[in-house]
C-alpha cells in the first residue's frame, strides 16, 4: 500500500512535535482540503464508500500519463480512509505549536487538492522560532512530479544542509562554552 505524501507531512509534523529533530519540512501539508464536501466526510462515510479525489493535473503531459497508469495514484480511495486523514489533520493542527525545530513549509499556489490556506495555517501554528514558507507558482498538488520538481527538491536539500550547518555551529559553540 502506498502512503500519500499529504499523510507523510502530517506524520512528520507529529514526529517533530513529539521528538527532538533538527528540522522539519512540510510539503503540501493536508490541514485543509479544497473539496467543499470534505467537512462532511464523517457523515458521508457510512453511505459513500469511495471518495473521488481531485483529478491529477501536471504541466508535463508525458509525466501525467505515467502517473495516471500508476496503480497507487489516489484519484479515488475509501471514504473511511479519507475520514481518518481528516481526523489526523485536526490532531496535527493541534500539535503544531509543540514543534520547536527549524521548519520549512512548502506549498503550490495552484494546488487543486490542498488549498494554500493550509500552508498559511501550518506556518502560523508552528511553534518554531525559525520557520519559513516557500511558495511555488507553477506546480499543482503533485509537486514532486510537476514542472518545478527540481527547484522543489533543491530547495529542500538546501534547507536540510543549512539546518545541519546551523546544528554544527550550535554544537561547536556549546562545546566551546563548556571548555571555558
Amino acid at each position: 500500500m502506498a502512503i500519500p505524501l499529504v499523510l507523510l507531512g502530517l506524520v512528520a509534523a507529529h514526529i517533530a512535535a513529539l521528538r527532538p529533530v533538527d528540522s522539519v519540512t512540510l510539503v503540501a501539508i493536508a490541514l485543509k482540503f479544497s473539496n467543499p464536501l470534505s467537512v462532511l466526510v464523517n457523515l458521508l462515510a457510512p453511505f459513500v464508500k469511495v471518495w473521488k479525489g481531485a483529478e491529477t493535473q501536471l504541466w508535463d503531459a508525458n509525466l501525467l500519463e505515467i502517473v495516471k497508469r500508476d496503480p497507487v495514484t489516489y484519484d479515488r480511495f475509501p471514504t473511511r480512509a479519507f475520514a481518518q486523514l481528516w481526523a489526523m489533520a485536526g490532531r496535527t493542527s493541534a500539535v503544531l505549536p509543540r514543534v520547536k525545530a527549524r521548519a520549512l513549509v512548502i506549498h503550490s499556489l495552484r494546488d487543486e487538492t490542498i488549498p494554500p490556506s493550509a500552508a498559511d495555517l501550518a506556518f502560523d501554528r508552528l511553534g518554531s522560532a525559525q520557520k519559513r514558507i516557500r511558495w511555488f507558482e507553477n506546480s499543482r498538488h503533485e509537486m514532486f512530479w510537476d514542472g518545478e520538481r527540481d527547484a522543489l527538491c533543491q530547495h529542500i536539500v538546501d534547507f536540510v544542509l543549512e539546518s545541519q550547518a546551523t546544528q554544527r555551529v550550535v554544537a561547536h559553540a556549546d562545546h566551546s562554552a563548556t571548555l571555558s
